[in-house]
């Protein structure tokens, strides 16, 4: 199989967004607290944590602080919503098909010779040749007699 590097990109690529959303999601089920009234989204803990670039979790001190807009729209719409596991979801899909379809066509590359040979790639010799067995059977004595003058 060959090397390709569209494939290996597009697996990197989805495992790096499932991971982030994994982490994500634990990450405001966790550190992060709506107000059901005011619909004020607040970190619980004191140093502000973060969900992009990378989620990080807010410090140790028992302080409410409030959510950044970027946070808060991942949070709302992107979390809150399961869009994002939606979204983590048809990418693996999507590189399933293209692997799939990449194994394929490396098969079908691969049948032609494969139909040329029903033993092994040793015996192709075998099958290449249309000859009969007694003209093959006196093709090897001229040789090995050939071979014995030396």
């Amino acid at each position: 199989m060959r090397f390709n590097k569209k494939a290996h990109i597009l697996f990197l690529i989805t495992t790096i967004f499932i991971v982030y959303t994994i982490t994500v999601h634990n990450l405001a089920e966790r550190q992060m607290l709506e107000n059901s009234i005011t619909k004020i989204v607040y970190w619980t803990g004191g140093a502000s944590g973060s969900l992009f670039p990378w989620p990080k979790a807010p410090g140790m001190l028992e302080v409410l602080t409030q959510v950044n807009q970027v946070d808060l729209f991942i949070y709302r719409y992107l979390i809150k919503n399961w869009v994002l596991a939606g979204f983590s979801i048809v990418m693996w899909i999507i590189t399933g098909f293209y692997v799939f379809r990449m194994i394929k066509s490396t098969k079908a590359e691969e049948k032609p010779y494969a139909e040329k040979t029903s033993i092994s790639p040793f015996f192709s010799f075998v099958e290449q040749s249309n000859q009969s067995l007694q003209d093959r059977l006196q093709t090897t004595v001229a040789y090995a007699n050939f071979l014995c003058s030396r």
